[in-house]
């Protein structure tokens, strides 16, 4: 069983390579995991609210948390250290995810926004309008196809 956040797990996802699993939670952490032993194996911390959203990028190294202090933190998992915080999002940023096949990341935002960063430069490229908030999003398949989903 996995036990280590204080409050609630709202985020999780597997490294693709298979060897972590990260958990976002309320009390203001992401976590690394060993899904084979269950052990923590790593607390990234920083962000100054709740954490809701977590992706790994396709490599592996890079692991990006969204939060309620409206940011995403860009962690470098081989060291722990923050390469970037992005900053420009006007609301909670409810989900990350990297596209698996390109170099975007996009963030779902309380303000009704996506935006879509290089993950070369993390310059935000796009930003998206929606009449509501937008939480729920994935890329898919051998591009950049991007889905989104309302509340």
């Amino acid at each position: 069983m996995y036990q280590g956040h204080q409050y609630a797990v709202y985020g999780v996802c597997f490294q693709p390579q298979g060897h972590l699993l990260a958990t976002a939670s309320f009390d203001l952490t992401a976590k690394l995991w060993d899904p084979r032993s269950s052990e923590s194996i790593g607390t990234l911390r920083g962000h100054l609210e709740d954490v809701i959203g977590v992706d790994f990028d396709s490599s592996g190294n890079m692991l990006a948390t969204g939060s309620d202090d409206k940011t995403c933190r860009i962690w470098d998992l081989r060291t722990g250290n923050v390469l970037k915080v992005l900053s420009e999002h006007g609301g909670e940023v409810k989900r990350v995810v990297f596209s698996p096949f390109s170099r975007l990341l996009a963030t779902t935002c309380g303000d009704t926004t996506v935006r879509l960063f290089d993950t070369s430069t993390f310059q935000c490229h796009h930003v998206l309008r929606y009449l509501y908030s937008t939480y729920t999003s994935m890329f898919c398949g051998l591009s950049a196809f991007f889905f989104l989903g309302g509340m």
